[in-house]
Parts: structure tokens; C-alpha cells; sequence
């Protein structure tokens, strides 16, 4: 298993301990028809509708991942890029305190 996707799994099982219905999250599979720059993960955090780039221990987005997060911010999502399970949950955090 590479770093990123060990991430990835480690914030997909934290979301699945929530125990909530409105807590959950897929894994978004990208190929060609979607494009580059198509985010990880897609799910809600209580209620709250959320896009999530998972990446490796000190890694960074692409250009054309920011773009895509930037848009789903726009559209309403919780939106960024995490590489820990503690930065996904300072992420969805800021939103459910009204920071962002």
C-alpha cells in the first residue's frame, strides 16, 4: 500500500467510526472521461456535503487539484487536501465552527 493510499484509508476509517448516517465517504476512482485534477474523496461530514484530496505525508496538491478544490468550495463543499487524518479533522472542523 503507497503512503497516499494509507492516508486515504486511515480517513475513510475515521469517518466510518462517526457511527452517524450522515457521516460518510467513497472513494472516487478517476480515468480518463474524468480528467486530471478529480479529487479523492466525496462524502458528507454531519451533513455537511465534503470533497477531499488525500495525499501523502507532506505532499501538496497540483495546480489542477487546487482548481478542482477551489470549485467544490465554491459549489458548497468542504473542500481541501489532507495528509493525516488530524489534518482532515482540522479541515471539516473549520467548517463546522464557521471559520472558513
Amino acid at each position: 500500500m503507497t503512503p497516499e493510499t494509507k492516508v486515504k484509508t486511515a480517513i475513510m476509517q475515521r469517518i466510518a467510526a462517526e457511527g452517524r448516517l450522515d457521516t460518510w465517504c467513497i472513494k472516487i476512482y478517476a480515468d480518463a472521461m474524468q480528467g486530471t485534477g478529480t479529487i479523492d474523496l466525496l462524502g458528507a461530514w454531519h451533513g455537511r456535503p465534503f470533497f477531499i484530496e488525500g495525499k501523502a505525508e507532506g505532499k501538496k496538491p497540483t495546480a489542477t487539484q487546487y482548481a478542482t478544490i477551489e470549485r467544490a468550495r465554491r459549489g458548497g463543499f468542504i473542500s481541501g487536501y489532507a495528509d493525516s487524518v488530524e489534518m482532515f479533522i482540522r479541515l471539516v472542523g473549520e467548517w463546522d465552527s464557521g471559520k472558513p
